[in-house]
């Protein structure tokens, strides 16, 4: 669960609010648990940051479309 949260912030910032390496909040980024599994990254932790990447761009999609609604 830290994981997840610590992936979904930045990097810097989180890496010294959680006290972890900022090598290790990257390597949560792209799902993998620790540098070394860059190559096999856990599945559970990529769809999370799916989820959040989605959750963000549908947030800004939304309002780009509403202030584009405005200049009409």
């Amino acid at each position: 669960m830290l994981r997840k949260v610590i992936e979904s912030g930045h990097s810097a910032n989180v890496a010294r609010a959680f006290g972890v390496s900022k090598s290790s909040v990257e390597a949560y980024k792209v799902g993998a648990t620790s540098t070394a599994s860059y190559g096999s990254p856990d599945a559970e932790l990529v769809n999370r940051n799916n989820e959040v990447r989605d959750a963000i761009s549908n947030k800004a999609r939304g309002r780009l479309t509403a202030a584009l609604d405005n200049l009409n």
